[in-house]
């Protein structure tokens, strides 16, 4: 689109030659179509990239937070659960079974549990990170599929074809219909 704003700018009579004539139309017809599946098509695959999955460290935290806080193990989960909850946060099964074995390991070394759970959530938050940062860089790949299979024909219709006929028309004084 913007590719013939510019022709437009430079003194061709892009929009005419887009709107006027048969296969003008057609050209137009195709760009916007290749356009609009284009910008579907990236959008697709930038929310995909970035969907990021519920944040099972979040539930360590609490944890973490309510046991030094004094509350026993058990009642530090139960209240780190009813927290997520009010928050509309889901509670992954496999995070508590996670968060039960790393409870249980605290309990028969003999180690401050809510130091262990501080440590599995940062180790969980950095697993999450490098997961997003791995999407993101497979995204820079793809996005060059869309780009060479619909932006680029999109700019061959609105703005190379259309100036072609243009000029063939100024040129050549032959009435392109």
């Amino acid at each position: 689109m913007i590719s013939t704003l510019f022709g437009e700018a430079l003194g061709f009579s892009l929009l005419d030659t887009l709107t006027g004539t048969a296969p003008g139309q057609v050209l137009l017809g195709f760009g916007v179509g290749l356009s609009a599946i284009t910008a579907v098509w990236i959008g697709s695959l930038i929310r995909r990239a970035l969907r990021v999955p519920p944040e099972p460290d979040v539930i360590f935290e609490l944890t973490a937070t309510g046991l030094a806080a004094g509350l026993s193990p058990v009642s530090a989960r139960e209240c780190a659960e009813r927290a997520l909850t009010r928050c509309g946060l889901p509670v992954p099964a496999d995070a508590l079974r996670s968060l039960h074995e790393t409870l249980s390991l605290a309990g028969r070394v003999g180690i401050a549990a809510h130091a262990l759970l501080r440590a599995e959530a940062q180790s969980l938050r950095d697993r999450r990170s490098s997961d997003l940062l791995r999407g993101v860089n497979r995204l820079g790949t793809r996005l060059l599929i869309p780009l060479g299979a619909g932006a680029l024909p999109a700019f061959f219709c609105l703005g190379v074809a259309p100036m072609m006929l243009t000029l063939l028309h100024d040129s050549l004084g032959t009435v392109i219909t």
